[in-house]
């Protein structure tokens, strides 16, 4: 009889331990733990953390399974604190502390860096804090690099970030609006049958389109791209000032990562709805790319060329200082601070709680609990 209660207890206990790990998020729940803005004066960063119900019984049928093998045993107490390890993290991001991040990263797979980057951005943008964001991936991308030629040029989650931003809904649009007009110069003017000197004076032709749309559209280029590449600059010139040539590498950056890449294939960055372009005008696209290149770094082509570069790159220049202008990029981003303070407000006003849900909190949280749950417990 008491061998009989003695397992009796034994499997309520291990029924009661199985389902503490297979509820980590109701744990949390249960012991209202919330994430908190620093400088938010207390205001709640996120709600009652609600999942898709179907997402969590497929996950908890899966981890029951895993647990009910003794072998699985001594992961236990692992798994029962990856809740509370994934909530640690987020708390140390809302601080701006991203050393947890770091070591997490490795851990994942390209599928998962990919979602982890998004929620990254989306969550920095959501709370106004992407300069923050900004900082530290250029730093650990420039920490990692031996040389500034070489940033951004190997697969990474910083890369990933950085992607987001320069092929965001935001830049596409504003990529759209300033190599529209070179593309249907192009698409006008160029033949099949075109000499060298045709082909030539045609790609020049239409970069002096882009160039004068480069500078009269500089008011849609988004705030968070200007930033961006004003960092860059800024931490280029104080990590290898001694190397950096005659050229700005955020000039080179901007040409080379974000506009070069759309001109030449537009159709994967969403520039343009056609499904083919002709042959003769894609090789086009590709010339008129090589040249901005080389109007970008000043680059030593034959005589008559030279002069053409020669006589762009100030225009070139000039645009670009004022892009990043960080006077400039303050003023614009006190501005739309305080527009979004208002509309914020407003929204307060009309909500019954006073209250705003934080729907970037809780999918960051949620997404790092998966992964640190995964890693605990070993799930597929």
């Amino acid at each position: 009889m008491t061998e009989e209660m003695d397992a009796n207890a034994s499997t309520v206990d291990d029924s009661k331990l199985v389902r503490s790990v297979c509820s980590a998020t109701e744990l949390l729940r249960k012991s209202e733990l919330s994430l908190y803005d620093k400088n938010s004066k207390g205001k709640r960063m996120s709600g009652s953390l609600i999942r898709d119900s179907s997402q969590s019984s497929r996950k908890g049928s899966m981890v029951n399974m895993k647990l009910k093998n003794p072998h699985n045993r001594a992961s236990l107490s692992q798994a029962a604190k990856a809740g509370s390890e994934a909530l640690s993290i987020c708390k140390n991001i809302l601080n701006g502390i991203m050393d947890p991040v770091s070591d997490l990263v490795p851990k994942m797979n390209q599928e998962e860096q990919e979602d982890f980057a998004q929620h990254l951005l989306s969550f920095f943008s959501l709370h106004d804090k992407t300069r923050q964001l900004f900082e530290w991936v250029l730093s650990c991308e420039i920490a990692s690099s031996r040389h500034y030629n070489l940033l951004f040029r190997e697969d990474s989650i910083y890369k990933m970030i950085i992607n987001r931003v320069l092929f965001g809904e935001m830049g596409t649009a504003y990529l759209t609006k300033i190599l529209k007009p070179l593309m249907k110069s192009l698409k006008q003017s160029s033949k099949t049958r075109d000499d060298e000197a045709a082909k030539t004076r045609k790609t020049q032709a239409a970069v002096d389109v882009f160039l004068r749309n480069f500078v009269s559209e500089s008011s849609f280029c988004p705030l968070e791209i200007r930033e961006l590449v004003s960092l860059l600059q800024s931490k280029v010139d104080e990590t290898h000032g001694s190397q950096v040539t005659d050229t700005p590498f955020g000039l080179n950056f901007i040409f080379f990562n974000w506009i070069c890449p759309a001109l030449v294939n537009p159709q994967k960055y969403n520039i343009t709805t056609k499904k083919t372009i002709p042959s003769h005008l894609a090789i086009a696209y590709i010339r008129a790319s090589k040249l901005l290149k080389d109007i970008s770094t000043k680059a030593p082509r034959d005589e008559a060329m030279n002069v053409y570069i020669a006589s762009n790159y100030p225009t070139m220049y000039s645009h670009f200082t004022s892009l990043i202008d960080r006077t400039i990029i303050d003023r614009k981003r006190t501005e739309g601070t305080n527009r979004t303070t208002l509309s914020k407000k407003r929204e307060m006003e009309k909500s019954a709680s006073g209250m705003m849900q934080d729907e970037g909190s809780m999918e960051l949280f949620h997404f790092v609990e998966s992964v640190v749950v995964q890693q605990k417990i070993g799930l597929p």
